[in-house]
Order: C-alpha cells, then structure tokens, then sequence
C-alpha cells in the first residue's frame, strides 16, 4: 500500500473533507448494495469463511512478528519495505487524476488476479505466504488505516482475492470442471472494492499535493 511516502495529516474526519467523506460513505453503500443484492454472492461467501479466517489470520501473524521485532530493534526489513513502496508509489502516482487512478487500479487488479491464478496453481500457498508478507511482516501499520481509509477497501479486495486463491487452490478439479462455482456477482464484487478503492486513493494523494 502506497502510503508511506504521503504527507500524514491531522484526524479522519477534517483530513477527509466533506466531499471525500461522502465518496468513502457512497463507495461503502454502494458496495454493501451489491452484496445484498446478489444472495449467491453471500451464500458462496459464507463457504469461503475458512479461507477468509485463514487469511486474516495469517496477517495478524505476520503484523505481531513484525511489532516483535520493532520493538527488538530490527527495522531493516520494514525500511526495504518503505523503499519498496515509495518505488511502486513513484512509478503509480501521477499529475492527471485519471491517469492516477487507472494506474492504482490495473495495479492492484494485476496483484489480485496474480494472486488468485498462483493460489489455483500452488494448492493455495502463494496466497498464504502473500499475505503473511504484504499484509502482516511488511504491510502497513494499523494507524495507517485509520489515516487512509482507502487502505480497508484495498485490504479487503486483497483478503477476497487471497482466500479465493487458497479455496480454488484446494479445490482445484472442482472448480476446473465447473467454473460457475464462483459467482460472477463475487468476481465484480473483488472488482468493485478495488475500483472504489483506487478511487478514494486517488483523491486522497491528490488533496494532500
């Protein structure tokens, strides 16, 4: 998540400004909306529980690690971390607000289909391993999401995506012969977080310039 190398503001609500607030409140209606309205996306949901428990919890793991070894003084590999994501936020973030987005966007799509088809080709470890990495040992830290509230729409596609990789991973010959086990409503819903999500960013870098 490219939030490092942003200027840190004050609390949630001035830093949000009114017409951000009502992007971040219509984003979450609207994906609420759609999750209501597709009961076979809550019914396939409420299967992938397992998987989204385990992803959860492997990056919880991975963030105590990482407040272990803070607080023993190990800070390298979270200072790689830093570098890692002012290089991707350098390379994304651009003047044009549209040209912003799209590149957030593909960006984190491209992250989340990897993701997925690496979970359906490893039995479900790369997703594991990915999210123990990129949301617990070197993700961002908790008051990163409090001072960016996109990061709970992005954290939440990337938690989707990596428990559908662990879940198609492990029921591969499944789903290989029946496709339709996943829910289009589940893939635009994974899609929808990620666009709301690019979103909110996009206009959160912009208003911090």
């Amino acid at each position: 998540m490219r939030t490092k190398m942003r200027t840190r503001l004050t609390n949630f609500p001035s830093r949000l400004g009114a017409h951000l607030r009502l992007v971040f409140l219509v984003e979450a209606f609207s994906i609420l909306t759609l999750l209501v309205c597709a009961p076979e996306n809550i019914s396939f949901l409420k299967n992938l529980s397992p998987e989204i428990a385990l992803s959860v919890s492997t990056g919880l793991v991975g963030w105590a690690i990482r407040l272990s070894a803070s607080r023993l003084g190990v800070k390298e590999p979270m200072e790689r971390a830093a570098e890692l994501d002012k290089f991707t936020g350098d390379l994304l973030i651009r003047r044009s607000l549209l040209q912003t987005f799209l590149q957030l966007c593909l960006w984190d799509l491209l992250i989340s289909w990897v993701v997925v088809l690496a979970g359906f080709l490893t039995l479900g470890v790369v997703p594991i391993i990915w999210i123990f990495f990129n949301l617990g040992l070197l993700g961002p830290q908790l008051n990163i999401f409090k001072d960016y509230p996109h990061c709970w729409l992005e954290a939440s596609a990337f938690i989707l995506s990596a428990s559908l990789g662990i879940w198609g991973g492990l029921k591969l010959n499944l789903v290989l012969s029946n496709l339709s086990l996943i829910p289009s409503t589940t893939v635009f819903f994974i899609l929808g977080l990620h666009l709301s999500a690019a979103l909110l960013e996009t206009l959160e870098i912009h208003k911090n310039r």
